[in-house]
């Protein structure tokens, strides 16, 4: 009722009784259409007022580093101190983020090749004597860097306190790249301190109140290496982030993590893979649902870690990038191992409703060491899914499901899983392969579909609607070749559909999609 009533606000007493009088699930819904300057007038004017203004205030921080306007952005400094010395205001905090545009705040430091944001917001004695003594109640290694770091003006000090007190969140995002050191080679390398608090929420004592985000649902952590550094070599501490996994409500996780390492050959640069490995406490996240690992460096082989754990897992979505030469001998040299990822997969076999690999963006060519892929490069691609009983939609290139050569390829109905409802068949290798090299191209993929249509009844029984996107063989695609595509998906009895990008290819990156929720409601999402 009251998204259909509107309110022009004034704050002369007058008002103010008619407005306190009103019930507070109204009063919350109309402090949801108010600005943060409203609502600390409207504060101000009742006590009752007060509390439901604070929770509308508090209930959703947004930490924004932007120079296009760089008087909005809230100090964590300042918000620190607040609920400090009012410890009941954390406790309102359910959604939060962290997130830097245009990389305006960001500070390159000398001799380093990674970024902080800075905060250099003037505090009275008082506040900093809380923030020292919180430091000293968490037991933080190294306290004495702690203090000096916040002395100095790092914004991610506050940052990572401000984590350490907000035991209600629900939602976190930190999209900035301020929480990763890419220097862990050097002799003077030290753990970066978000990254110190992180690992604290699951290893500090028992006895030291902190944070360990017993009500997170939802995390979304986004190193953004390319985009902020204009480099993809550096190596990013996976140990940073897993502390989210063992929060024990926690259904959706975005992530994006380098799990490669960096060390010195004859003078050059050399990439290695970083294998990782779980504590000796596993997470008991039974109730991960959603887990994206996008546009990363995480190989197979650490996938299979990674995923160990969750056995309930009902939506996945991973974004491969080639590892280029990694200094081992062939045939480990590089390659994309099908095998592996399936291996990785077992665990929630029972339970995986959904399916999406995909190529990271800019994950082949200059930087990768292979510029022309072969043949070779498929060292064994994935194969039969049909040890997969709940899948429903399945996202993959052909060339990962089959392999690169269409005549000696498996047919269709003897990898697709009989639960089966949706395919979609994207191409984005394509953007790596030559057209010699890239053998699906469209004579190939509609011949390889006829002969699955011909029984698709049999082996799949559920399935009702065919997806290609043509992100990148468009030109080869033409337009009375989409439509046969198409009549001969419908006359069999299939829904099809043949995308292609809008725009610029250079501003593309992935389509549209049909992504579920943690309870397996759909929703169309751009994702990347």
């Amino acid at each position: 009722m009251a998204r259909h009533i509107k309110l022009r606000l004034t704050m002369r007493r007058s008002t103010t009784p008619h407005l306190s009088a009103l019930p507070t699930e109204l009063l919350e819904e109309i402090t949801g259409y108010l600005d943060s300057k409203q609502l600390y007038a409207m504060a101000l004017s009742c006590t009752r007022l007060n509390a439901v203004c604070h929770r509308s205030l508090y209930r959703t921080i947004d930490f924004v580093w932007d120079k296009e306007d760089p008087a909005s952005a809230l100090s964590p400094r300042r918000f620190l101190c607040a609920i400090l010395r009012r410890p009941e205001l954390a406790l309102l905090v359910e959604n939060i983020s962290f997130r830097a545009l245009n990389w305006s705040k960001i500070a390159h430091l000398p001799n380093r090749g990674y970024a902080e944001p800075e905060d250099r917001a003037t505090l009275p004695n008082n506040d900093v004597c809380l923030v020292h003594t919180l430091i000293e109640d968490l037991q933080l290694p190294d306290a004495g860097r702690w203090k000096e770091e916040f002395a100095k003006g790092s914004a991610v000090v506050p940052i990572a306190l401000i984590l350490s007190q907000i035991s209600n969140v629900k939602s976190l995002t930190i999209d900035a790249e301020f929480q990763w050191d890419k220097w862990r080679h050097l002799d003077d390398y030290k753990p970066h301190l978000l990254g110190i608090l992180l690992r604290h929420t699951v290893q500090a004592p028992s006895c030291v109140n902190i944070n360990r985000f017993p009500h997170l649902k939802e995390v979304k952590l986004s190193t953004n290496v390319e985009d902020s550094l204009t480099c993809q070599e550096w190596p990013v501490d996976p140990e940073q982030i897993w502390p989210f996994f063992y929060a024990p409500c926690l259904e959706t996780a975005e992530v994006k993590m380098d799990t490669r390492e960096i060390g010195i050959e004859d003078g050059d640069f050399r990439t290695y893979e970083n294998p990782i490995q779980w504590p000796d406490h596993l997470p008991k996240a039974t109730s991960l649902r959603t887990l994206r690992l996008l546009h990363g460096r995480f190989t197979e082989r650490n996938l299979v870690s990674l995923l160990s754990p969750f056995t309930n897992l009902k939506n996945l979505e991973y974004s491969y990038e080639c590892e280029g030469d990694t200094g081992r001998e062939p045939p480990n040299r590089y390659g994309f191992n099908g095998e592996l990822i399936k291996q990785a997969l077992r665990p929630c076999a029972s339970s995986l409703e959904h399916l999406r690999i995909t190529t990271s963006k800019g994950g082949f060519g200059e930087w990768s060491g292979i510029e022309d892929l072969s043949v070779e490069w498929i060292y064994r691609p994935i194969g039969s899914l049909k040890d997969f009983p709940v899948l429903k939609t399945l996202d993959i290139c052909l060339v990962f499901l089959l392999g690169q050569l269409p005549k000696k390829a498996q047919d269709l109905s003897d990898v697709l899983p009989s639960s089966l409802e949706e395919l979609r068949i994207n191409d984005d290798l394509q953007r790596h392969l030559t057209t010699e090299n890239y053998r699906w191209q469209d004579g190939a993929t509609a011949k390889l579909f006829r002969r699955f249509l011909a029984g698709w009844r049999e082996t799949t029984p559920h399935l009702r609607k065919i997806d290609v996107f043509l992100g990148h063989s468009e030109e080869t695609w033409l337009e009375d070749k989409r439509a046969a595509f198409v009549a001969m998906c419908e006359r069999a009895g299939v829904e099809c559909e043949i995308d292609k990008p809008t725009g610029d290819y250079e501003d593309w990156d992935t389509p549209p999609f049909t992504n579920y929720d943690s309870d397996g409601n759909q929703h169309i999402d751009f994702v990347g």
